[in-house]
């Protein structure tokens, strides 16, 4: 008890000696040049040491001491109190300076001026000190931008057309859908028509992986090849919805787009003739003839949040389901696929 009533007092008279410190350390003269510093500590108290920022040139701290007045006590500082007041020993020099470093552009270094310094068998009080700081120092020019430049951007010319795509399935883009973008179909080589994307799913969300970049889809442009897109010509493409299904071996699962309900194909008009499908060896004859195959069929609404004033975020909630009173069934989710076979099993 008698330990930790010695600390904290010890604790109090470092929170009073900093004070003093900050009143006892005046500025007593001052130029465009230079400050001049003044410590006066009469009665000998046994204090924390007492930092200050200078300017540097070079590698040395630009200060001078003008006076100094140091006594010797012939006491010891206990243990304690020295760990509180954080005391150098009497091996340490009156002012200890730090390696230079930056502040706000110039290059600076910290001095701590040991107002008290313990040993074995004295301690070392400072009575007075008269100290010069220089104003000038070296400058620090700020870094230059090592940051690798960015790629030209694949949007910085021609002119772009943003499409939505919301469901996994083959698009058409016909002439009164061209037109309603803005297109001059008459003005137009349908050859030199370009579309470009990703696959559309959830970018990750660790900045250090990797990222998918745009490229040119490969599609059909029916009637391209005399050079005109009349009215009856069309594009065709196959685009990604946003949600993703996956499968692992037998099994299905799914992916829902956090942020988005929409994947997006950029169209343009390039001066060169666009990427296009190839068409396979139709020569080739069938080895099997496929009659059933597995199909998945999800349902993930997003209607609410855990509380109704949220709007925002990753966590949305589908369908409330509500008692019924008499405990009758009701009917959560009905849906069916096109051509089911009745007799096989399935998986929910």
């Amino acid at each position: 008890m008698l330990n930790r009533l010695l600390f904290i007092s010890s604790l109090l008279c470092l929170l009073i000696a900093q004070g003093v410190n900050a009143q006892q350390l005046k500025v007593v003269a001052e130029t465009s040049s230079f400050t001049d510093y003044e410590f006066v500590n009469d009665d000998l108290k046994i204090m924390s040491s007492y930092g200050l920022t200078v300017p540097v040139s070079g590698n040395s701290p630009r200060y001078q001491i003008l006076e100094q007045a140091v006594s010797t006590l012939n006491s010891t500082v206990s243990q304690e109190k020295a760990a509180v007041l954080a005391l150098s020993s009497t091996n340490q020099p009156l002012i200890e300076t730090s390696e230079p470093g930056v502040y706000r552009g110039n290059k600076v270094s910290s001095l701590s001026i040991n107002i008290a310094r313990h040993g074995e068998r004295e301690t070392l009080v400072l009575r007075k000190l008269r100290l010069r700081v220089y104003k000038e120092g070296d400058q620090v020019l700020p870094k230059q931008n090592r940051s690798k430049a960015l790629s030209t951007s694949l949007f910085e010319t021609g002119t772009w057309y943003k499409i939505p795509v919301t469901q996994s399935a083959i698009y058409q883009l016909d002439a009164d859908y061209m037109e309603s973008l803005g297109i001059d179909i008459s003005s137009i080589d349908p050859r030199n028509i370009q579309l470009w994307g990703t696959n559309g799913y959830q970018l990750p969300e660790l900045n250090s992986a990797s990222r998918p970049e745009l490229s040119q889809l490969p599609i059909i442009v029916e009637g391209q090849n005399d050079g005109v897109f009349n009215t009856n010509d069309r594009v065709l493409f196959y685009g990604n919805s946003p949600h993703q299904i996956l499968r692992d071996s037998l099994d299905f699962s799914h992916q829902i787009h956090p942020y988005s309900n929409q994947n997006f194909v950029f169209l343009t008009i390039g001066d060169e003739a666009g990427s296009r499908l190839s068409v396979s060896n139709n020569n080739i004859s069938p080895s099997r003839t496929i009659t059933t195959f597995s199909d998945f069929i999800w349902k993930d609404e997003e209607l609410y949040k855990s509380e109704d004033r949220i709007k925002s975020g990753r966590y949305w909630f589908g369908r409330r389901f509500e008692a019924t009173s008499n405990g009758t069934p009701i009917t959560v989710f009905s849906d069916t696929l096109p051509g089911i076979l009745e007799d096989e099993p399935l998986t929910v």
